[in-house]
């Protein structure tokens, strides 16, 4: 699931998956599950050594959150990012 997230994710970056959209859509489903999701996260990181595991999938919570909006990704940029 927490690799499902973070394809929406870039869908919305690359401006593939609506943002507006998706928030109506799965706000709400999206924080809770991160919420349940965060200490797993957490610990993978810890253990992988990787803290950006997962950090698209937080990004988005961070946007909802704040109600905020995702900075697009173009497709000619995204090796960059």
């Amino acid at each position: 699931m927490l690799n499902v997230y973070e394809l929406f994710v870039i869908g919305i970056q690359k401006g593939t998956i609506d943002y507006e959209l998706f928030k109506v859509w799965n706000r709400t489903s999206a924080i809770q599950y991160w919420y349940c999701a965060h200490p797993f996260v957490s610990a993978l990181r810890s253990r992988v050594g990787n803290d950006l595991l997962f950090h698209e999938f937080e990004q988005m919570v961070q946007w909802f959150k704040a109600d905020g909006a995702p900075r697009k990704r173009g497709w000619k940029w995204s090796r960059y990012f």
